[in-house]
């Protein structure tokens, strides 16, 4: 997928480059020293003033209660992109990350409001932040216990003049 990466937290400006969300950094990693990554396309330094587009769909589902994997698999059947368990996810306590596929990019002024509108149709919580054009994640790593969780949904994508 070609996101637009910050090699540290504090980077205000990226470079779009090429991730595999499928194979995650090790676990020894700190959380602090990720990299982090957005589907938003800037102009200029990362603020949402500066989002141009948002080329997918993506949330933090990690509100108690947090459904498990069969369960948001279920509930995004039929679109493509990517589940993935994030660095935070523990046995226990599983956290995730649901990135959905859009035809085309989203216009940043647009993207809250589609955002909200498709997490408003799933059946559990995601997290309100990830509704903004201009969110940033960390780069996948191992979870803090357990393995890591990457769910390929090979199907269609948002059509966004439809979600328009």
């Amino acid at each position: 997928m070609i996101v637009t990466l910050f090699k540290h937290t504090t980077d205000t400006v990226g470079e779009r480059v090429e991730l595999d969300f499928s194979k995650p950094l090790p676990r020894s990693i700190p959380k602090k020293d990720l990299p982090l990554w957005s589907a938003t396309v800037f102009n200029g330094p990362r603020c949402i003033p500066n989002a141009v587009e948002v080329n997918g769909l993506t949330y933090d589902v990690d509100i108690d209660p947090v459904p498990d994997q069969s369960i948001i698999l279920a509930e995004v059947s039929g679109v493509s992109g990517e589940l993935m368990s994030s660095s935070g996810a523990a046995i226990a306590k599983p956290r995730w990350r649901l990135k959905l596929d859009t035809d085309k990019p989203i216009p940043a002024k647009d993207y809250k409001r589609v955002s909200t509108y498709v997490a408003s149709k799933l059946h559990f919580p995601v997290a309100s932040n990830s509704l903004e054009p201009a969110r940033m994640w960390y780069v996948p790593r191992e979870p803090e216990e357990g393995p890591y969780i990457h769910v390929a949904l090979p199907c269609e994508p948002f059509n966004v003049d439809g979600l328009l």
